[in-house]
């Protein structure tokens, strides 16, 4: 969750929504993906229609690190008209092995504006395939971390503790993020995805009092 002090609430990628654990025929999500998820065995803390009932002030957008559907299943709770945003080439990207889940997307994003694509600026430091500093005022930077997925991106944001750096699937366990090790399943490039893996690495030495934030783990 990001609280921009003048633009508003925003949500880097979905968590879950409400229809997984009260009505999961009304997800969006086909029932053979239903049943590769074992929603029967989840824990559900705050699905995100819950916990945006609980915010103060409308929900302002959504910042995707990618399109695969364990990050965007809680689309459904997103209100209809909301701004969502998303890398390069990302809702084009068709691999086949992700042809079994394409409808199940498709679903979850049934209802919805038209994904935003960040329009990434040339990283002046040569490090990343690209940089944009969201509002302008250096509160939130989206990084274009190819790979994982074409439009992967990772996040680097300024809060009242410190600054923060949400990772995406470009590492998605902390064992991976120590060890230099991207993600084996649906990856799409695994040399790109090691190479994003290693400059957010770089990234992180050189500024030793980010936090990290992994795509499956604290």
């Amino acid at each position: 969750m990001l609280r921009h002090p003048t633009r508003g609430l925003f949500v880097v990628d979905t968590g879950v929504p409400r229809a997984f654990r009260d009505d999961p025929a009304a997800s969006g999500v086909g029932w053979l993906v239903r049943r590769e998820l074992h929603l029967e065995k989840m824990v559900f803390h705050a699905p995100l229609g819950d916990w945006l009932a609980q915010q103060r002030g409308p929900l302002a957008g959504v910042f995707l690190t990618h399109l695969h559907i364990d990050h965007i299943a809680g689309m459904p709770d997103v209100p209809a008209g909301t701004a969502i945003y998303a890398g390069p080439g990302e809702t084009d990207y068709r691999a086949m092995v992700h042809l079994a889940l394409a409808g199940s997307v498709d679903g979850l994003l049934e209802g919805h504006a038209a994904i935003g694509e960040w329009q990434f600026r040339a990283d002046a430091d040569g490090e990343f395939a690209g940089v944009l500093d969201i509002f302008g005022d250096g509160m939130v930077f989206a990084l274009h971390v190819p790979g994982h997925t074409p439009g992967s991106t990772a996040y680097v944001v300024r809060t009242p503790t410190g600054p923060m750096l949400l990772v995406g699937d470009t590492s998605h366990t902390r064992w991976g993020w120590e060890n230099s090790v991207e993600p084996v399943e649906f990856t799409q490039d695994h040399e790109a995805n090691a190479a994003s893996l290693a400059r957010l690495r770089v990234l992180a030495k050189r500024h030793p009092k980010l936090t990290i934030r992994l795509g499956h783990q604290p």
